[in-house]
């Protein structure tokens, strides 16, 4: 008994060590904080007799660390009054958004407030300081209120839709495109449905606002219902397409195309008509060949290959047929290009059938007048078939044709790739040089074809294996700033941004960038005022918001072709690598490549830590939560909100990219298409379309989605290799400021 009470208590002073432990540790680390802190108070008092920077700056941000110190010595009240005494200077410099972004902050710390809701923490706030007089009532409610998040939409009342509209299509186009959804006679409406159609309406509301996983359980639920109505009712058939929809929306193809081999058997049945579906004749025809196509789409990505053909050939056969038709025939012949594509491209190589795949394009190149768009399609897959079969003189003459009708900057290089390479085959050497100067000029716009043939083809010194290697240039200091710096609209933010980069004030930093942006862009366009949009760039890049940085240089390159030659250190801003000790870390735990964790990153979320994608993908590097409950998070309750967290969701996503590598034997492509779109179709790609040419292998993935993605992750792969072996060259720390003074 002595014994085992030896060990109670054991047990009970470890654990007390370790609570005592946390706590001194904690206060240590906030003692630590609140010097720092009041260390920078008194560096900005010294500040003041200088006279460098504006005084009211100075002020304002002294008063925001004095909150900050009162906030961390536990006097919550005295640092939320410091704040709203200070409220009428704060309101005429423009920091009342900085100024309830902290309040809330200290509210959400509050002993008082803590484990109650929003709501009853804003109400309970504006109760009390709407006694204390401190700032004007009305604006402690226009400022702190809780604001449900709602859409703005015109308000309309629902028609009469019983006869004219017995599926409720025409209410939902209606309901979705212009109401509220608070509308009480919406709800009336609703409420007036029958059992089957409310479940159905409410399915179909939660689809047209992006809601997909929900609407796609109520959908599930409504056919589960209808699966034992004694009454056959072509509402079925409506639901099967909204929860095809949202599967496709959901990225489950396999599941998708189950679905429509469903819908498929709706149209095999003599007793189906246009009456059912309440739809016109040529509507009826339309939806008809529209279901076999998507149909044949779905199998081609899941591998049933002779029902995508079979699928396919009964829509092409529809339309052809019914050309004649005047009413629809544009449809009609948008139908038969589709066809023809999903038949030759999509479905061809699959088959083997390169031949008759040919045989098909070239009489349809030869016969039909097509659209612009679809006659390049046919160009493009006709010559890769012949590049395929090594009949490199008809691939090259037909891709000229394209080269020569083009003004897409895209595919010129697209076809300056393929061309340098059909005539190095042939060995024309002269046609061959021709098309690699235009990929060798343009190489600082990163495109993809560009980036590749820097990498695979282009010659250099051994001794430099830098992609980068000619185009690490630092640029002069600049002096053009001056004339911004004087403008009396962007001084003044010019005169914050510099105090705030000098004392590394990162909480207000972002919020002025920001402010400079809007009102440079009010004044100065892009084109003409290239420097100083450069300079916002890497403003934006230091201030942390990495995603906007990224955007306004792929704008900047879009207007300025020779961006990049002339300012060649913005390759830093366009290829970032913030969070680099956890990226540092996963890529080490998991002997993954750091620069692949950063080029995926890259094409999933620009770096924006808390993007959500519609499918439920979430953060850096868009994990699913169902593949976080298969990997390190099996065992945790917060999972979702766990995700938005940087390191975890690197590291669950190094974690997977290991799995993967193991999975597929190291074949890099393979794993970056199945992280893409998952190892069922990466399967697929690479048992029935796969090509020892890689290049060519990644051209015949047969999703475009996929083909994009696997393009973009190489590309970025290739640059952030190279970023990472320029990094003596150049420091990302100092990247914002690259090429100018201030």
């Amino acid at each position: 008994m002595t014994k085992m009470s030896n060990i109670f208590c054991m047990h009970t002073c470890f654990v007390q060590v370790l609570v005592m432990s946390s706590i001194f540790f904690s206060n240590f680390s906030q003692a630590r904080t609140v010097s720092f802190y009041k260390k920078k108070i008194s560096l900005l008092q010294e500040e003041k007799n200088k006279k460098k920077y504006n005084e009211d700056d100075l002020n304002q941000v002294t008063i925001f660390y004095r909150s900050k110190v009162l906030f961390l010595s536990g006097k919550y009240e005295d640092a939320i009054e410091v704040l709203l005494k200070n409220w009428q200077e704060m309101k005429s410099l423009g920091f009342l958004p900085l100024v309830v972004k902290e309040v809330i902050s200290y509210l959400d710390e509050h002993p008082l407030y803590k484990g109650k809701d929003k709501k009853y923490r804003l109400d309970y706030f504006i109760t009390y300081y709407s006694k204390k007089k401190i700032i004007p009532e009305k604006e402690l409610h226009e400022y702190f209120s809780y604001k449900e998040e709602k859409t703005k939409r015109k308000k309309i009342t629902p028609k009469d839709q019983k006869i004219t509209d017995p599926y409720l299509r025409l209410a939902l186009k209606e309901y979705c495109t212009k109401s509220l959804f608070d509308n009480p006679k919406w709800d009336e409406w609703e409420q007036s449905l029958t059992s089957h159609k409310k479940i159905f309406w409410q399915a179909s509301i939660l689809a047209c606002f992006k809601k997909p996983k929900p609407s796609l359980q109520k959908i599930n639920h409504l056919l589960d219902l209808l699966k034992n109505s004694k009454t056959r009712t072509p509402l079925v058939f409506w639901a099967q397409h909204l929860k095809v929809k949202q599967q496709r929306l959901l990225g489950q193809r396999k599941e998708a195309y189950d679905t429509y081999k469903i819908i498929l058997g709706y149209w095999k049945r003599s007793d189906f008509t246009k009456e059912d579906l309440d739809l016109s004749n040529n509507d009826f025809l339309l939806q008809e060949i529209d279901d076999y196509l998507w149909s044949s789409r779905y199998a081609s990505l899941t591998g049933s290959i002779f029902a995508g053909i079979d699928h396919v050939n009964h829509a092409l056969s529809l339309a052809t047929t019914n050309l004649h038709n005047k009413k629809i025939k544009t449809a009609l012949k948008d139908f038969v290009s589709e066809a023809i594509y999903i038949r030759t491209f999509r479905l061809g190589y699959s088959e083997k059938s390169l031949e008759a795949s040919k045989n098909l394009l070239e009489a349809s190149l030869k016969d039909m007048n097509f659209t612009k768009k679809w006659t390049e399609k046919y160009r493009w897959v006709l010559g890769l078939y012949y590049f395929i079969d090594q009949q490199y003189v008809k691939a090259s003459k037909i891709w000229e044709l394209s080269l020569n009708d083009t003004t897409n900057y895209f595919l010129k290089s697209k076809y300056h790739f393929w061309l340098m390479r059909a005539y190095k085959k042939t060995d024309n050497n002269d046609l061959e040089e021709y098309h690699r100067q235009f990929l060798t000029k343009k190489i600082g716009r990163t495109n993809y074809y560009e980036t590749i043939y820097s990498s695979l083809y282009e010659k250099r010194d051994r001794k430099d294996s830098s992609l980068l290697h000619k185009f690490i240039k630092p640029s002069k200091e600049k002096e053009l700033l001056n004339v911004y710096i004087k403008d009396p609209t962007l001084s003044p933010y010019f005169e914050r941004i510099r105090l705030y980069l000098d004392f590394q004030i990162k909480e207000w930093l972002s919020f002025s960038v920001t402010g400079l942006f809007n009102a440079a862009n009010k004044k100065y366009k892009i084109k003409n005022h290239i420097d100083l949009y450069l300079y916002l760039s890497r403003l934006l890049f230091v201030a942390g918001d990495v995603k906007k940085a990224i955007r306004l240089t792929h704008r900047m390159a879009s207007i300025h072709p020779k961006l990049f030659e002339k300012n060649t250190e913005q390759i830093f801003i366009l290829y970032p690598r913030p969070f680099r000790h956890i990226y540092n870390a996963a890529a080490n735990k998991f002997s993954v490549e750091k620069a692949l964790l950063y080029s995926i990153s890259m094409q999933e979320s620009l770096f924006d830590p808390v993007a959500l994608s519609h499918a439920g993908a979430r953060g850096l590097m868009q994990i699913m939560p169902h593949t976080a409950t298969q990997l390190g998070l099996r065992h945790k309750k917060n999972i979702d909100s766990d995700l938005f967290k940087p390191d975890i969701n690197i590291d669950l996503a190094g974690e997977y990219l290991s799995f993967l590598s193991q999975k597929y034997n190291h074949n890099l492509f393979a794993v970056i298409a199945a992280y893409n779109a998952g190892d069922y179709l990466a399967n697929k790609m690479l048992t029935q379309r796969y090509h020892h040419d890689i290049s060519l292998w990644i051209e015949l993935i047969p999703f475009y989605e996929t083909r994009r993605y696997v393009k973009n992750v190489w590309r970025n792969l290739l640059i952030y290799r190279s970023v990472e072996n320029s990094s003596s060259l150049m420091g990302v720390s100092d990247a914002w400021r690259l090429g100018y003074k201030m």
